[in-house]
């Protein structure tokens, strides 16, 4: 028998969801919607009438995480984790009835067709906002699995854009939210384009005490130091120490602020180019991404011809980054000074993270990194590892690492980021990783290395206003001071 027990507002929590039959988890990060979910599972398979299997979608790094705790937990639970090279295997397993539960990745879903043939009693959605975009195949590939049960976790659950609620509400109840327009006309705020073209541009949200009121007999969230309901003034982990964030101004190299002028003008005058048409954020992503590297180090630009999907070559200018870089040397003078402590450092972009590692070793400081290039087998151990050898740094991309990494916070209480991705969600998740349960540090220390005269200031500024479109939509209670003084940076 397993010595697992859920917290008081845990159990609150699954018997509100497992009362509504369906339902989702919107609690911050380290607050165990995990656990939440293996006992709603345990529950709705008891009480079936009809027994079925359980189907997880969860990101790749997760995986052992899930398979640890269901072991932990509900030991008597059988647990199945797909393998990447044999989907049809996993098919085959799920059809042969080799276990109770089925674990598998987001990216899978749309080439598995068949499994919208089988019928699950509880599909769990972890980290459900990577299903915010109606039009995507996985997301479309999700929507098609029957099930009796559906449960969504994220404590994002809208990614960056507020109107994306809609999509995970569309597939735990597809009979109620049936009309995404409705919705966003309903409780999204809408103002016309600034620029020549005839399209609308989202400002953010409204009616949200509905919609509150409307989801409330189904969703729950909690906060770790803040109030999310009467019972819970001070959050659900009051305990936990404060984040103290503080910036790192450092200088552009004069080769860095020629390139980056340079670039800047391009990107003005793209713009420019474009301003009567609607903006698409993926295309102005790329466009802002390139700039921003050049305030991590010394670019070099080539020009390389790649292979589009029809067979014709097109030529592109893709930034590689060398030294030197004064956010680097910011980073080791940090580092140097503090040769007993260990830290995490993120960054948006794969080729800085590997750059520093090898920086790092050159002065004699030993590192790790984890990218998407990262084999499964390396991620479950690796956090592990750093915990005991004598490597002081561990290196993460925000998007590979920042989500589903555990046990960072039981070594650091600080963490550097050398940039931030574009993506609300996944720099808040990096955070998380040392803002949670088992951190002993008096206080969780975030530092932003910036470069003067650049986006950075910038895009740390436009991501805080993103969070409070999110944060008010979920009905949270947005920090009036913080707006304030988003004005006055952004000024």
């Amino acid at each position: 028998m397993s010595d697992f027990a859920l917290l008081d507002f845990q159990k609150e929590d699954v018997l509100k969801i497992a009362r509504a039959g369906r339902g989702a988890i919107g609690s911050e990060m380290g607050t165990g919607k995990t656990h939440e979910a293996i006992a709603l599972d345990n529950y709705w398979y008891k009480v079936a009438k009809t027994k079925g299997p359980t189907l997880v979608v969860c990101p790749i790094n997760v995986f052992s995480s899930w398979k640890e705790k269901y072991a932990w937990q509900s030991p008597e639970t059988d647990v199945f984790v797909i393998d990447r090279k044999d989907r049809d295997g996993f098919v085959q397993a799920i059809k042969q009835g080799k276990a109770d539960v089925y674990i598998m990745h987001w990216d899978a879903l749309r080439l598995l067709p068949a499994l919208h043939r089988i019928k699950f009693l509880t599909v769990i959605a972890d980290e459900a906002h990577r299903g915010a975009n109606r039009t995507a195949q996985a997301t479309q590939a999700l929507k098609k699995i029957p099930a009796v049960h559906k449960l969504a976790m994220s404590g994002t659950m809208s990614g960056d854009q507020p109107q994306n609620l809609w999509s995970v509400l569309n597939w735990i109840w597809p009979k109620t939210y049936t009309s995404y327009w409705k919705f966003r006309k309903h409780y999204v705020v809408e103002e016309a384009s600034s620029g020549r073209g005839d399209y609308k541009v989202i400002t953010g949200v409204k009616n949200v005490d509905s919609l509150k009121e409307e989801m409330s007999p189904w969703f729950v969230r909690h906060l770790k130091k803040e109030q999310c309901c009467p019972h819970h003034p001070n959050g659900v982990m009051d305990y936990l120490p404060e984040k103290v964030n503080d910036t790192i101004w450092v200088e552009l190299s004069p080769t860095q602020r020629r390139v980056y002028k340079q670039m800047k003008e391009q990107m003005v005058a793209w713009i420019n180019e474009h301003d009567d048409t609607p903006l698409v954020a993926s295309i102005a992503v790329a466009q802002l991404t390139r700039l921003s590297q050049i305030a991590l180090a010394t670019p070099e630009i080539r020009t390389e011809t790649r292979r589009k999907r029809d067979g014709t070559e097109h030529d592109v200018s893709v930034v590689y980054l060398k030294l030197p870089s004064s956010k680097m040397e910011a980073l080791l003078e940090r580092l140097k000074d503090n040769p007993e402590k260990k830290f995490v450092v993120w960054s948006a972009s794969k080729k800085m993270c590997y750059l520093i590692s090898k920086h790092l070793e050159q002065h004699g400081i030993g590192s790790h990194v984890l990218s998407g290039d990262t084999p499964q087998s390396q991620r479950d151990t690796m956090v592990k590892r750093w915990e005991t050898d004598d490597k002081q740094v561990f290196i993460g991309v925000i998007a590979a690492a920042g989500e589903g990494i555990d046990g960072l916070q039981n070594t650091t209480d600080t963490c550097f980021f050398m940039d931030r991705s574009w993506s609300t969600k996944q720099n808040y998740q990096a955070e998380d990783r040392l803002h949670r349960p088992g951190q002993l540090g008096d206080h969780v220390h975030i530092i932003d290395i910036m470069a003067k005269d650049t986006i950075d200031l910038g895009r740390h500024t436009r991501l805080l206003e993103k969070w409070d479109w999110i944060r008010m939509i979920l009905g949270d209670k947005v920090d009036q001071r913080t707006g304030e003084l988003k004005l006055e940076l952004a000024s």
